[in-house]
């Protein structure tokens, strides 16, 4: 009878286990959070918190056109060709061959994830629209003769990831020399008014910065983004300092490797992770700017 008793005990202690098993949430890992910062990084980090409530970028950020990327670009597939044409586009070497019949004065973006909301903006024409993606580049690759000639132009749309969730955007198509695919460019600017001034460098920045992220994971808790610096340090685990309004990530890196270290911009993943999932609250960087959710790094056109 007790071996019965002892037999029909270890049962029920498996049957209830398995049910645990099944219970618990599969895709919820253990999780430990990103250290917070202190000292300098720390002060900073809370004044930057503390002045995004009620700001013009908050405004922006959740009324506003605000993508991922500033200044959005579509490459034909598999990228351009040669390292030549990659240099005129990253230098801004652009041969513009033609003109649309016409520049409409302003376009829509549609916001799909908003009850696809309207927002009219100034519309750029072509030639604006390519010193936008230009910049102020210049040229890093002597000799700098060559130019990305585009034969063709004419209006478009696409769809990017913005601070309101998927938009449409206009976009005009340019068509490179010898492709059948065309270069598309963002036709309207992001309403990204300036992020607020600091004197200082930020704190624990070490020459480090945000680029990005491209991934939120393990129900809004993990943040995958990329970090630009210098060949010359290495990239440390970041730090976060978290508030019910905002998240602000602290990159942070080691020593410089030597004087002797060559000296070119690189990026590195790295994986920010939060005491609480990330709900609605805006990711900011150290100057105050949002860290847009952007897209896959391997979409992202690359110097090398």
């Amino acid at each position: 009878m007790l071996r019965r008793l002892l037999i029909a005990a270890l049962a029920l202690a498996v049957l209830a286990y398995g049910g645990y098993l099944l219970a618990r949430p599969k895709d919820e890992p253990e999780f430990t959070a990103s250290p917070a910062p202190t000292g300098a990084a720390l002060a900073r980090a809370q004044e930057v918190a503390g002045a995004w409530p009620g700001s013009d970028l908050q405004q922006v950020w959740r009324t506003g056109y605000y993508p991922g990327s500033a200044d959005p670009v579509w490459y034909p597939p598999h990228g351009l060709r040669t390292q030549a044409e990659r240099d005129a586009m990253f230098d801004g070497r652009f041969d513009l061959q033609a003109e649309p019949e016409s520049v409409p004065a302003t376009e829509d973006v549609v916001f799909e994830d908003d009850g696809r909301q309207r927002l009219t903006l100034p519309l750029l024409d072509p030639a604006a629209a390519l010193r936008r993606v230009a910049g102020q580049r210049r040229c890093s690759r002597p000799p700098c003769e060559s130019r990305l000639a585009l034969t063709g132009v004419r209006p478009g749309e696409r769809r990017l990831l913005t601070s309101r969730g998927e938009a449409t955007v206009p976009v005009w198509e340019f068509t490179p020399a010898g492709y059948e695919e065309p270069l598309a460019v963002a036709a309207v600017e992001p309403q990204q008014p300036r992020p607020p001034e600091h004197r200082t460098e930020p704190p624990s920045a070490g020459g480090t910065e945000v680029a990005g992220l491209w991934e939120v994971q393990s129900l809004g808790r993990s943040l995958h983004g990329d970090l630009l610096h210098s060949h010359c340090v290495q990239p440390l685990p970041g730090e976060v300092y978290e508030t019910d309004d905002a998240v602000v990530l602290i990159s942070r890196s080691g020593p410089p490797k030597g004087a002797d270290c060559e000296v070119r911009d690189r990026s590195t993943s790295t994986e920010f992770r939060l005491a609480r999932p990330l709900d609605g609250r805006a990711v900011l960087d150290l100057s105050g700017a949002p860290v847009s959710l952007c897209c896959a790094p391997d979409s992202l056109p690359r110097r090398t």
